[in-house]
């Protein structure tokens, strides 16, 4: 196995971006309740107006926070969206592609409570960069665009027309420009082939007195890439099995069955692992067949079985 691209950190913009908070506090109850009201309905309207699916729009709700800061300082906050739901919807939406994307393209070195260490091979660093360009130009870009037009629509100034109405300075909502900032990579490269033998800094030391320590680190470094590997080696097999299983169950489409199993093929051989990328190799050009009647004559030629899961199980050596 050859360990060499990127450690990757991720930044996705959070749907809070979108979202501005109110200070209430000078309101008396009864005219906060009928700001909250009045909102709800107003903020449904619009949902409803600009949903590509309306009947799938449930209403909103909005955040109202209570505070009592001391016995004379009880503060009312309102937290909401001006925007139209959709913005927020497809934010959450593209962070979970993204992660998904990240799954498909990376390793998982170790994982340290709840936060993983990806690795992202070189071979599939470039097409991983491209989609995450694609997705700031078609949907980060485009969402932008519109949200700068709707805060020139009718539909935002009735929204600043019902906190006026209510006593609330309308001018809080342009204090915020909704800006969705763009995903982006940070890219650290790593080589795990590295050699203290091969380093000129340990080379020029006195080796007598550096010889334990360089033992020690030589030592450490083969232990560390020993676990790495086991760690890919498992999750790989553990994601070709999950493609199997979806190919065996028939309500799974195979357009996105092939395009999973492609993007771990080139994961595998990025990362020289060529037991397992000539497996995938066989399972792809069965799968291409065009009917499900010659998919089916060459699984049984090729793997005995008509069952993906059971191929991949006999060709690793594993039991599922």
């Amino acid at each position: 196995m050859r360990l060499d691209g990127f450690l990757i950190d991720l930044y996705c913009p959070s749907v809070s971006l979108l979202e501005v908070e109110v200070d209430c506090s000078h309101l008396d109850w009864d005219t906060y309740k009928d700001l909250i009201v009045e909102l709800e309905d107003l903020l449904s309207d619009i949902d409803e107006r600009h949903s590509v699916r309306s009947e799938l729009v449930r209403g909103r709700s909005l955040s109202a926070r209570y505070r009592r800061v001391s016995a004379e300082d009880r503060r009312r906050r309102l937290r909401f969206s001006p925007l139209p739901s959709k913005y927020s919807n497809l934010l959450a939406n593209t962070k979970a592609y993204v992660y998904r994307l990240v799954d498909e393209f990376c390793v998982v070195l170790e994982e340290i409570k709840n936060r993983k260490l990806y690795l992202l091979p070189k071979g599939t660093a470039p097409a991983f960069l491209e989609v995450i360009d694609g997705i700031n130009r078609e949907i980060v870009d485009r969402v932008n665009e519109e949200i700068r037009e709707f805060m020139e629509s009718d539909d935002f100034m009735s929204i600043e027309a019902v906190l006026a109405n209510h006593n609330v300075d309308p001018s809080i909502l342009r204090s915020k420009p909704y800006t969705v900032y763009r995903y982006r990579v940070s890219l650290l490269p790593v080589d795990f082939g590295y050699s203290i033998n091969g380093d000129m800094v340990y080379q020029q030391m006195e080796r007598r007195k550096a010889m334990k320590g360089l033992e020690l680190l030589r030592r450490q470094i083969e232990e560390e890439y020993r676990r790495y590997a086991e760690n890919i080696v498992r999750e790989l097999t553990s994601k070709l099995v999950e493609i199997a299983e979806a190919y065996d169950n028939p309500r799974k489409k195979m357009k996105v069955l092939l395009r999973r199993l492609g993007r771990l093929r080139d994961v595998s051989a990025s990362l020289e692992l060529k037991d397992m990328t000539a497996l995938i190799d066989d399972i792809l050009e069965i799968l291409k067949a065009k009917t499900l009647k010659e998919r089916m004559n060459k699984m049984i030629e090729k793997f005995n079985t008509t069952s993906l899961k059971e191929a991949v199980s006999r060709r690793l050596g594993i039991n599922l």
